[in-house]
């Protein structure tokens, strides 16, 4: 909650008249982390989400004469957990990644504000952090344009589920695809057809790009064909994924939309 609420203050852009806040929160904890807080994660969501808005209306009521409204570029918020499954991750550590727009309304706009708690030291009285700031490129009719995302993407999954169609840019090595609120890539599907733990799409050292099933119950086929458990196969740069023999499909690509 305390690394959303200071990401909500370092990532405010001003304008003349209003202040626009960060709409955006992905908080990303250390995957053993996250399987302990599964059950309570919807509870983490909604209490982060109620914290923005004290804080929000704290801001407007105390201006002190100030003219700028303080305000989000959204229709809500989005608070979202995830698995952190970055190299050098540490267990109880929170890494808070911020935007001021939704990605699917605004692509990216805004300035990205990253910031990382790492786990207290014994010796320390206060827990460390490390706050970065990517100002946004510019500007033009008081909407931010396309800015650099923390982490360029390197390809992207486009797809369809319950909340609609979307794009999930793929930034890190790998990225673990499910129903499970703890995987990268939440899928919703409210058949349950789609496992909580799916599949896996990894980038290995020399770029080469694979995925493997990780035995779910419905299987998951590439370009047509069924992969087996637990085994890499390599990735085309433009691929078909079905998931639970079609119920989702999600289109690889190599390289940025």
């Amino acid at each position: 909650m305390d690394e959303v609420l200071e990401n909500s203050e370092v990532g405010q852009f001003e304008f003349s008249k209003k202040v626009i806040v960060p709409a955006v929160y992905h908080i990303f904890l250390h995957p053993d982390d996250l399987e302990r807080l599964e059950p309570v994660v919807p509870v983490i969501e909604e209490e982060c989400k109620d914290g923005l808005n004290r804080r929000l209306e704290r801001l407007n009521r105390k201006r002190f004469g100030r003219k700028q409204r303080y305000g989000i570029q959204a229709r809500d918020w989005e608070v979202r957990v995830f698995a952190n499954h970055e190299a050098g991750a540490e267990p109880s550590s929170v890494k808070v990644v911020s935007r001021l727009a939704p990605s699917q309304d605004r692509e990216f706009v805004g300035a990205v504000t990253v910031r990382v708690k790492r786990p207290t030291d014994k010796s320390a009285d206060k827990t460390t952090g490390k706050t970065t700031t990517h100002p946004p490129e510019a500007f033009d009719g008081g909407a931010t344009k396309k800015t650099r995302e923390a982490s360029p993407p390197w390809g992207t999954l486009t797809y369809k589920d319950d909340g609609g169609e979307k794009v999930f840019p793929l930034t890190g090595d790998a990225t673990s695809i499910g129903r499970g609120s703890s995987m990268d890539l939440v899928i919703r599907n409210s058949s349950e057809d789609v496992s909580r733990q799916h599949c896996r799409i990894r980038r290995d050292a020399d770029g080469q790009v694979l995925i493997s099933d990780l035995k779910s119950s419905n299987g998951t086929s590439l370009n047509g064909a069924a992969l087996p458990p637990n085994i890499e196969t390599p990735l085309t740069d433009q691929s078909e994924i079905a998931l639970a023999n079609g119920v989702v499909v999600l289109k690889f690509n190599r390289g940025r939309a």
